[in-house]
């Protein structure tokens, strides 16, 4: 990332949609759901274009992206730039904890998949790990990172969560089918999610079997966004 960002600054969040618009100062609009609220903002052509990129097609999906949009002085959203991968030597986020009992197109959902709330439960304004030393040592747990303030995971390890903590939930579960490799027009079809929702604390404790926490604001000590996924067996064909 060449450019300095302030994280207490800087708006970050997912793209929940993008429209054409004749009022627009552009022609283009993008909408983010930052800090639980959809925004919608001029765009740049280059920004609106993103969505036909193979780079987010067919997975990871486009809306799952953890971005930071670059606003100018009119308001118009010029560039999106990727934080999602807070291991990534140059990210802005380096605070966080991503964890999967599943990896697409690798490690498969099953009736014995452990879920999210298997191994961690969320209390008040912590993060504690109750079985993570046995799911990780069975090979249960598919994937998972820490960084920045966030120590190494292990039974009673904690972490802390800002209280107005936003949940940005994407539902897999409301598609017509286990997720494929498949062109636009089929994803349309089988009702593919393309955007999260507005969600809460208790969707981790539903079949998420894959979650991650981000600092976002700037408070290195805390996270304040969780992103949550739903799945249920097999989770793709």
């Amino acid at each position: 990332m060449s450019a300095t960002y302030d994280l207490a600054d800087p708006t970050i969040g997912l793209i929940v949609g993008f429209e054409e618009s004749p009022s627009s100062n552009t022609g283009f609009r993008i909408k983010l759901l930052v800090r639980g609220v959809e925004q919608t903002f001029d765009a740049a052509k280059a920004v609106y274009d993103i969505q036909f990129s193979d780079d987010y097609f067919p997975y990871p999906c486009l809306g799952e992206v953890l971005f930071l949009a670059v606003v100018d002085a009119e308001g118009v959203v010029t560039e999106l730039v990727n934080v999602n991968n807070i291991l990534a030597e140059d990210n802005l986020i380096k605070t966080g904890f991503v964890m999967g009992t599943y990896k697409m197109f690798e490690v498969k959902i099953t009736e014995e998949t452990p879920r999210v709330s298997d191994i961690l439960k969320i209390e008040g304004n912590a993060v504690i790990f109750t079985d993570f030393d046995r799911y990780s040592s069975s090979g249960a747990i598919a994937y998972y990172a820490h960084g920045g303030t966030i120590p190494a995971p292990a039974d009673g390890v904690s972490f802390r969560l800002t209280p107005d903590v936003d949940v940005c939930t994407w539902d897999w579960t409301t598609s017509l089918a286990p997720f494929s490799r498949c062109s636009r027009e089929e994803a349309k079809a089988k009702r593919f999610v393309t955007r999260a929702s507005v969600g809460s604390l208790e969707d981790v404790e539903k079949n998420c079997y894959w979650v991650g926490f981000y600092s976002t604001r700037g408070n290195e000590a805390e996270c304040d966004l969780i992103k949550c996924f739903l799945n249920a067996p097999p989770g793709w064909e």
